[in-house]
């Protein structure tokens, strides 16, 4: 399973006018989602709205449990990939709207690129790595994951209270601000510094044709 964590950064809940939740917030998104590094994502035809780039770090969970310690935390995750949490913003807006979960807008098909490798947990230390996203080349996100709201282990023991994590589970910690929307021929790449960088090929109809 995935799972997400929203406005896990300051600056990305003020750029929507909202404050971070009291409490984490997390939502989740299906299988059909992923597509490896270098994909091309199709945006369906009938959706006309906008699709943001939001780039993430991923933590990969290698032992499962329940109810887990914050400080036992880490000894749970296997390690690290990048991820971008495609969203459909028009539809995630319209949901709002209606007091409905975000579930549609971020579970449309190939929605969760992921990669472009797995990083072992001990290769890496998250105290403070460059997060970023480039469209076709423009920096449209940069923050340090110093920057987050919930950290890695209080996300695993907040999570693990609800449900059991399973290895293979995917966590997403959430995006800083600058997500923007996409289009035709866009070239996005997510990187976290030690990971390297995930690369997406956008595709959907052009504006004039819909």
């Amino acid at each position: 399973k995935i799972l997400a964590l929203g406005k896990n950064f300051k600056e990305h809940a003020a750029e929507f006018h909202e404050a971070v939740p009291e409490q984490p917030l997390f939502f989740n998104k299906l299988p059909e989602t992923l597509v490896p590094h270098g994909a091309t994502v199709r945006v369906p035809d009938w959706y006309t709205g906008r699709v943001d780039h939001e780039a993430e770090l991923a933590v990969v969970i290698g032992r499962g449990g329940t109810s887990i310690r914050a400080a036992d935390a880490m000894a749970h995750v296997g390690g690290y990939c990048v991820a971008n949490d495609l969203t459909a913003r028009t539809l995630q807006a319209q949901d709002r709207e209606q007091r409905y979960p975000w579930f549609r807008a971020k579970n449309l098909d190939r929605f969760c690129p992921l990669g472009p490798c797995f990083v072992p947990r001990d290769f890496l230390d998250l105290a403070d790595l460059r997060l970023t996203c480039r469209v076709n080349g423009e920096l449209r996100q940069e923050a340090s994951t110093r920057d987050l709201v919930v950290d890695v282990p209080h996300a695993l023991e907040y999570l693990s209270q609800h449900l059991t994590l399973r290895p293979g589970d995917i966590v997403l910690m959430g995006t800083p601000a600058g997500v923007g929307p996409l289009n035709d021929g866009d070239v996005v790449e997510c990187a976290v510094e030690g990971i390297g960088t995930l690369t997406t090929h956008l595709a959907r109809l052009p504006a004039s044709a819909t």
